[in-house]
């Protein structure tokens, strides 16, 4: 179990008792903490609060669509450069929705 996994219960305890509650993707790639980004495919509640970030400077890793995702789509992961839109690729080819800040505001 990743560290980041003792905090899951409190995550979800959030999203259900307060409305306003949002968090962010960044850092769920690093090879720590992706075990957190597969298990939020599990909850379209979490989703719907979560927000897009990066950890920019750090790596963002496609370790977590490997065996999860088309060999094209891996592909096309891996061969993405720009730190942003890999974070965006590898989430959304796992499954997993978030928001911008912006739509958020808006809503």
């Amino acid at each position: 179990m990743d560290n980041s996994q003792k905090f899951y219960p409190t995550l979800l305890e959030l999203v259900e008792t307060y409305p306003n509650f949002y968090a962010d993707i960044s850092a769920l790639t690093l090879p720590n903490r992706f075990r957190m980004l597969l298990r939020l495919r599990e909850y379209p509640e979490v989703q719907q609060r979560l927000l897009f970030g990066t950890d920019y400077p750090l790596s963002v890793f496609h370790l977590p669509a490997w065996g999860r995702v088309g060999m094209g789509t891996l592909r096309d992961i891996m061969k993405t450069t720009n730190r942003f839109d890999r974070q965006f690729k590898v989430c959304e080819a796992l499954g997993i929705r978030f928001h911008s800040f912006e739509q958020v505001v808006k809503a």
